[in-house]
């Protein structure tokens, strides 16, 4: 494991500390150009190259609020050296595992004139058993220091099957953090079912999932375990009918985020009516800004663990700063805190 040790908290406050997991790391570029035109040469006109992968993204982002977080996940080769030395600089604590295959990389070409994002996803590097396990001891390794949360976030990479996430979630737990997860598929069956404590995922993915009935009751014709009617498909667009269901589908979960880009997200709690916020800012960079939300939010729940809409307002204003600025989790705070005052929270009926 390699560490570096983050700065303190204002007034000399340690801040509340967050493990952020890459399930699936990468060097994050991002090109900038003119006018993307296939089947030509083009010369950026700027590059941005950032330690990326999801759960790095969600650490750099919650350390820019101002949360002490740590990043941890598994690395290899030259790539991954690199990343661990370019976080290393940044002052975030590391909790790596270096793996065989070499960290992949994912480009985003920024296409100034159209306004558009046009996107290149290396697959991921197979990860060995050894490699997953050294992982899991790890981060319980990292919660002896007692974490507020640990977050779990990508797509799980070759090699460990969606159960592997599950023992992820149970080992951060008995540990005695909560665990927040953003993830799809089967893996994100496996985290509901091993008892994540906040699931944060777009409107595909949790209509994916409780239209399939993976991990839930919904999807097998007759509802779900609480008795309630299976989705419709124009309830499986809905992200505050989405959030609800899955909180619903998901007994050990307090919190579960349906973000729907533009439309905003609705959060449904176990402690009050669902909530949905809206911000009319765009930008030209999004790569990251769903971690940036993750990240703002765990920031403001570890400092407020029953406040919400404060929570929701600053995961909205850091997903909308993290767009206005190029690098996958790259923020400006202040802007973020401005942009959350910003945030339109509507209280919805219960659905």
């Amino acid at each position: 494991m390699t560490s570096a040790t983050a700065s303190g908290g204002a007034g000399g406050r340690r801040p509340a500390r967050i493990v952020c997991v890459a399930l699936s790391p990468s060097i994050d570029v991002t090109y900038v150009v003119p006018h993307l035109a296939p089947g030509t040469i083009h010369r950026p006109a700027e590059v941005y190259r950032v330690p990326g992968g999801k759960g790095f993204n969600v650490a750099r982002a919650a350390r820019a609020l101002g949360a002490d977080g740590a990043a941890a996940g598994v690395l290899g080769g030259d790539s991954g050296a690199w990343m661990v030395a370019m976080l290393a600089r940044s002052g975030m604590r590391l909790a790596t595992v270096m793996g065989i295959e070499p960290t992949r990389t994912c480009v985003s070409v920024s296409d100034r004139s159209a306004g558009t994002l046009t996107e290149f996803y290396e697959p991921p590097p197979r990860i060995t058993p050894k490699a997953w396990s050294d992982l899991l001891h790890t981060v319980v390794r990292v919660c002896d220091e007692h974490p507020s949360w640990v977050s779990l976030s990508g797509s799980l990479p070759p090699g460990p099957v969606p159960e592997a996430l599950a023992d992820l979630v149970a080992a951060a737990k008995g540990a005695g953090a909560k665990v927040a997860v953003d993830t799809h598929s089967t893996a994100l069956a496996a985290a509901v079912g091993a008892g994540a404590d906040l699931l944060k995922v777009n409107v595909e993915e949790a209509a994916a999932l409780l239209g399939s009935g993976r991990g839930t009751g919904y999807g097998d014709g007759g509802g779900d375990a609480t008795g309630a009617d299976p989705l419709t498909a124009a309830q499986l667009r809905d992200p505050a009918v989405l959030a609800t269901a899955l909180l619903a589908a998901s007994p050990h979960t307090s919190l579960a985020i349906v973000t729907a880009g533009a439309d905003g997200a609705v959060v449904a709690s176990r402690t009050g009516p669902p909530l949905r916020a809206t911000l009319d800012v765009r930008g030209d960079f999004p790569v990251g800004s769903g971690d940036s939300f993750l990240g703002g939010l765990l920031t403001a729940l570890a400092d407020a663990p029953d406040d919400v809409e404060t929570a929701l307002r600053l995961a909205m204003g850091a997903g909308a700063a993290n767009a206005l600025t190029p690098g996958a989790g790259v923020l400006d705070a202040g802007t973020a805190r401005t942009l959350a005052e910003k945030v339109l929270v509507t209280t919805l009926s219960p659905l």
